[in-house]
């Protein structure tokens, strides 16, 4: 009496599990991307809420990247620029009324920006934009899909 798989049975089972992992591993690339986005995301709230509070109290912004002013302390990417394990934070003044903060993924093959825009009404309330922009670079893009939903860069998620 013969014990054991055929052939046949063992090539089955390595063609199952081939499909599945070429079905699950760009899921789960997407999942650990959106999860790595979502710290940028909380800290560029955080940077949001400081440059809220510093505008209600100078009714100005102030100057780009200047984070030594503001009430937040952003943490080091590095021993010059600002961010996490994953991103780097800058942030721009448009005007008297306006910023862009940015967020850019380290990594140099796959690079993609998230941007929140901070807009002063003429209320005293604050609007808040966030948007992806992965350049030309597919693989990016399918970042930019996971963690907005399907929305495109000019589309605010």
């Amino acid at each position: 009496m013969n014990k054991g798989f055929t052939l046949i049975e063992l090539l089955v089972v390595v063609l199952i599990i081939g499909i599945l992992s070429a079905v699950a591993l760009p899921q789960y690339t997407a999942a650990v991307e959106r999860s790595r986005a979502s710290e940028a995301l909380t800290l560029m709230s955080s940077l949001a809420q400081s440059l809220e509070r510093y505008h209600t109290q100078k009714s100005a912004f102030p100057g780009a990247n200047d984070f030594s002013k503001l009430d937040f302390e952003m943490p080091m990417n590095g021993t010059s620029s600002y961010g996490g394990k994953n991103f780097t934070f800058t942030f721009t003044p448009n005007g008297t009324t306006s910023v862009t903060i940015s967020a850019v993924r380290n990594i140099t093959s796959h690079q993609y920006t998230l941007s929140t825009v901070l807009t002063d009404t003429t209320t005293g309330a604050y609007t808040t934009q966030r948007f992806c922009n992965p350049g030309s670079d597919e693989k990016a893009t399918t970042y930019c899909n996971a963690i907005t939903g399907g929305k495109n860069s000019t589309t605010p998620f």
